[in-house]
């Protein structure tokens, strides 16, 4: 039988415990450096953002190769992919800001989508009636755009180019929907009898 002292057993301890805090540490410094190279953008990428002589277009093409290069299916973000390219592109870094956001609506009404009696061809599911009503809820902050905008801390403008319901002079609060001053009166022409806009 072997009788181990206490001097010993304890030595036995300090190296065991030596030993586990070492693989440990190795492991955390790997998975810390597999974590930056994760995070990290390429250099090819920097650099791609940052060449003078790279277009916008080169530049999207550059961010979305890396994207599609990350530990997940190619496009799985969807839209998501595209306008963080976007962003990436316009604003040369890879680590691009989207302050003081805001959300622009343009609204008008179809001439073809207008009542049959009205010179339209009535093709839409709801009367135009309802486009102005929309934009009533956008005025007054209930449409969904409206909660979205404000959950998100983002600013909304609607702009009225051409509904074709209503007053011609509507008078919006200000705040939120506003007239266009180059704004198609009564909306767009049936272009199923004609040019639905003229190039003026």
């Amino acid at each position: 039988k072997t009788v181990t002292s206490k001097g010993e057993t304890d030595q036995k301890q300090t190296s065991l415990n030596e030993s586990t805090a070492a693989i440990s540490k190795s492991k955390n410094e790997n998975n810390k450096e597999e974590k930056d190279n994760e995070e990290q953008p390429s250099n090819e990428l920097e650099a791609a953002l940052i060449d003078p002589q790279q277009n916008f277009t080169q530049r999207y093409d550059a961010v979305r190769l890396y994207l599609d290069s990350l530990a997940k299916p190619v496009g799985s973000l969807g839209s998501m992919e595209d306008w963080a390219s976007r962003i990436t592109a316009l604003q040369r870094t890879t680590k691009p800001k989207a302050d003081n956001a805001v959300c622009l609506i343009f609204a008008a009404d179809h001439g073809v989508a207008k009542d049959e009696s009205d010179g339209g061809a009535n093709c839409s599911a709801y009367p135009q009636a309802v486009s102005r009503k929309v934009l009533e809820g956008l005025d007054h902050g209930i449409a969904g755009a409206s909660v979205l905008s404000k959950c998100n801390d983002v600013s909304l403008r609607v702009i009225d180019v051409g509904l074709a319901d209503g007053a011609c002079h509507y008078e919006w609060s200000g705040n939120v929907v506003h007239s266009s001053r180059y704004k198609i009166r009564g909306g767009t022409k049936n272009f199923c009898k004609g040019s639905a806009m003229t190039e003026e």
